[in-house]
């Protein structure tokens, strides 16, 4: 196991809360076994943090078998990282699903380990992101330590047997043309990513986009689906059928995807704000329409 110590806090719920207006993390379990994330509103983090600080919406660190669902995260704005959701290091078997994530500074979701951790971690294995949509994510529109960084999708450092499957990334028009449009960044933190499957995702670019692999190994990808202009494409096939559906269904009823994405959301009242969430029976069926 990752955990720590023999004390950790098993079975731990997190559930209807909003943070809101909070510029750094907003949900971070630690040294837990089997906590259940569902149902949180992250929303509108202010951009006061210095440069040096890294923050995320959702995401655990040394714990094992978290499942995080039906949350929303918008509008994040830490000067690093600022995805809506991460799978951090010295975990376990993380599940993050039916998430709804747009107009973050980050990307949708972030992968990470320290390849520098020392002993007491053990990296982060078996990480499962599934049935998640992110619209207008990564607008980050100034510097980071890196120069200007913002992919939809992060993986940093050696995480292992990572599945990315059956999710929707909706890149919209950038807000200057100095933003990163880079789909899926997977670099170094101190080592590269191996053993990562991509199975079954839409990515869609609304502007010429790119991929960026550098080092990392023994990536597999799966029947994906690119709609708009890439560079470095993992996969070249085209598959018309699925890019018809998708202009039928999404792009027709609206170009940046709001509208026409939201018919596979629900949303209930939290706290008196409205939590958008993804409705797994209608986000299987999308897919089992193309695939």
């Amino acid at each position: 196991m990752c955990i720590l110590s023999d004390a950790y806090n098993k079975h731990t719920i997190v559930r209807n809360n909003v943070i809101e207006k909070v510029p750094g993390d907003g949900i971070v379990p630690i040294g837990c076994d089997s906590t259940l994330i569902e149902y949180n509103l992250m929303c509108d983090s202010p951009d006061i943090l210095p440069m040096t600080e890294a923050a995320a919406g959702i995401w655990p660190w040394s714990c094992d078998n978290t499942v995080i669902q039906y949350n929303e995260v918008w509008g994040h704005k830490a000067p690093w990282d600022a995805q809506g959701f991460d799978s951090d290091y010295n975990c376990q078997n993380t599940l993050i699903q039916y998430n709804y994530s747009h107009d973050n500074y980050g990307g949708m979701v972030l992968i990470c380990n320290s390849g520098n951790a020392g002993n007491y971690s053990c990296g982060n294995i078996g990480s499962i992101i599934r049935y998640n949509i992110s619209i207008g994510d990564g607008i980050r529109p100034k510097e980071t330590r890196q120069g200007m960084f913002s992919p939809s999708i992060h993986i940093a450092g050696p995480v292992k047997q990572t599945l990315v499957e059956r999710n929707i990334i909706h890149a919209n028009p950038k807000p200057s043309d100095a933003v990163d449009r880079t789909m899926i960044t997977s670099d170094s933190w101190d080592g590269y990513a191996d053993n990562t499957c991509f199975r079954q995702n839409i990515y869609y670019a609304a502007e010429p986009s790119r991929f960026d692999f550098t080092s990392s190994t023994r990536n597999a990808f799966e029947e994906n689906i690119y709609i708009g202009q890439f560079k470095n494409l993992p996969e070249s096939p085209k598959n018309k059928k699925a890019e018809n559906f998708y202009t039928e269904k999404v792009l027709k009823e609206s170009a940046d995807g709001y509208k026409g994405l939201r018919c596979l959301m629900d949303s209930i009242k939290v706290k008196e704000h409205t939590l958008h969430y993804i409705k797994p029976e209608a986000i299987k069926t999308f897919f089992q329409s193309i695939f």
